[in-house]
């Protein structure tokens, strides 16, 4: 469940993203926590706390909880800050030390003058493929710590960084709307003739622009919707005029798969208002299921931040039905 850990909403939206999909059950972390949330004062103090248990945790040998609090540490560092790197560098060398979920392939797809970084979540014997992408802020490896709450599909899973993403982005490749672009080029290198999509956060409004000029899609998830940078506004994500492109108003007539529309009712970036008007103009769409998350259910915040399950449990009925 979504826990109120500190008053900052900001704050407590990340600590419940790192910690609660694997880590609400585990002392240890649990008490680590005990002496990193009175440290969280500001942006150096939540550095300073999560980089220090890090180290910690590495040097037990625990690398899959140092390459979480690394990625905590590194959140709210700048780019341009010469800790940022070794954080991003420590989080994914630990990550894949620690990382026994599935059997997996790592690929580099080049990419305009570099490449996005792909993993491929090796299923036996599957017969469908999955792409499998997040937004805004968020690394690969991030969505493939989370596709342990898919195994068992019968999909073989690619997890990539897009444009603006990760490794892709500290390569120079920025963010971009037209996101057809980049599943077209993963698409076309792995010769997949079909494939079904699920986009997270931000990534719920780019895997929609995707399949509304990608027809090799044939089924599509918003984890969650996000209709545009307009709504992010009143909880103060980064705007200028570029992201006005980032809109679903345009885009949802073109859409003709079938699609999963997930939200939650307090929601911090996106109005759960909006779950209906998007469901109701996506009028050539095959099929249209929408599910919105209460409080009860422990799934109302962002892309079910407090139970991460209740979204995956939705989105591993939707990729079962023919």
């Amino acid at each position: 469940m979504f826990k109120q850990y500190v008053k900052n909403e900001q704050f407590n939206l990340q600590i419940n993203r790192f910690i609660n999909d694997e880590y609400e059950n585990d002392q240890k972390v649990q008490e680590d926590l005990k002496s990193i949330i009175p440290q969280l004062k500001d942006e150096e103090s939540w550095f300073k706390a999560w980089n220090d248990k890090a180290i910690a945790r590495e040097q037990d040998g625990d690398f899959s909880v140092a390459s979480t609090y690394y990625q905590a540490s590194e959140f709210y560092l700048s780019p341009e800050d010469p800790r940022d790197e070794n954080a991003y560098r420590k989080y994914r060398e630990n990550f894949y030390k620690g990382f026994n979920d599935f059997e997996y392939e790592r690929y580099q797809v080049p990419y305009e003058n570099g490449y996005l970084p792909v993993v491929k979540l090796v299923t036996p014997n599957a017969t469908k493929n999955l792409l499998l992408f997040a937004g805004y802020d968020s690394y690969m490896e991030e969505m493939v710590k989370m596709s342990k709450f898919l195994k068992g599909i019968d999909y073989n899973i690619y997890v990539f960084d897009g444009p603006g993403q990760g490794t892709a982005l500290r390569q120079g490749i920025h963010l971009i709307h037209n996101w057809e672009n980049p599943v077209s080029v993963i698409l076309d290198y792995f010769n997949l003739k079909r494939a079904s999509a699920v986009g997270m956060s931000l990534g719920g409004y780019l895997v929609m622009r995707a399949a509304a000029f990608e027809k090799r899609l044939d089924k599509v998830v918003a984890f969650d919707i996000f209709y545009s940078f307009f709504d992010a506004l009143r909880i103060r994500m980064p705007y200028d005029q570029k992201f006005q492109k980032y809109n679903m108003e345009p885009i949802m007539p073109l859409i003709n798969q079938d699609v999963l529309l997930l939200a939650g009712e307090n929601d911090q970036y996106v109005p759960s208002s909006r779950l209906v008007e998007i469901d109701s103009k996506l009028i050539n769409a095959a099929s249209v299921k929408s599910i919105m998350f209460d409080k009860a259910s422990g799934g109302d915040q962002h892309c079910q931040a407090g139970n991460r399950q209740l979204g995956f449990d939705a989105i591993k009925e939707f990729l079962s039905n023919k």
